[in-house]
């Protein structure tokens, strides 16, 4: 991987002109492990459970995905996401159980990867959430699209506080006269 990726290009002003700018994302903003950062624990689900089950531990957590679990080995993956496209016209959530909802033996990342290994794996997969597991394949986390968000808010701070409201926007007809 080199040393420097290309961001999303920002549309700025240079003097009253529309200018492309190409910012770039340093490699130590994400060559780092991913045990540096802060990650939720998991909500672990037996995979005996029901979508209905699922969904009010979610709730009631205020998370937006869980771990299927058999004992102490990750079996599944269920986000919201799962729920409104695989659940929103089955009737009987209170019998249906959430393996037939879950995203089977989903791919995972240990604390040692690093954070651009684990935006290479979503990108690609197109996850949004990947568990994250110790040496032993215990869950320990999960890595998400905001985590990543964070990480870089974290790094950039200075730049994310100053972006304007609508910054990929331009005026298409002038002001005043």
């Amino acid at each position: 991987m080199s040393d420097q990726i290309p961001a999303l290009e920002e549309v700025g002003l240079d003097e009253g002109r529309d200018t492309e700018v190409e910012r770039e994302v340093s490699h130590d903003a994400i060559q780092v492990p991913i045990s540096e950062l802060d990650l939720p624990i998991p909500l672990r689900i037996v995979k005996e459970a029901t979508v209905l089950q699922a969904i009010n531990q979610m709730a009631e957590l205020r998370v937006g995905s869980a771990l299927i679990m058999d004992r102490d080995e990750i079996v599944g993956i269920v986000t919201e996401r799962d729920f409104l496209m695989k659940v929103s016209e089955a009737g009987g959530l209170d019998t249906m159980p959430i393996t037939d909802v879950m995203t089977p033996a989903p791919k995972t990342l240990s604390l040692n990867d690093m954070v651009a290994d684990a935006m290479e794996l979503m990108n690609s997969g197109g996850y949004r959430r990947v568990p994250v597991v110790d040496a032993t394949g215990k869950p320990v986390g999960i890595f998400s699209i905001r985590r990543l968000i964070d990480r870089l808010v974290e790094y950039f701070p200075e730049e994310v506080v100053n972006l304007p409201p609508k910054p990929v926007r331009s005026q298409n007809s002038r002001e005043g006269a």
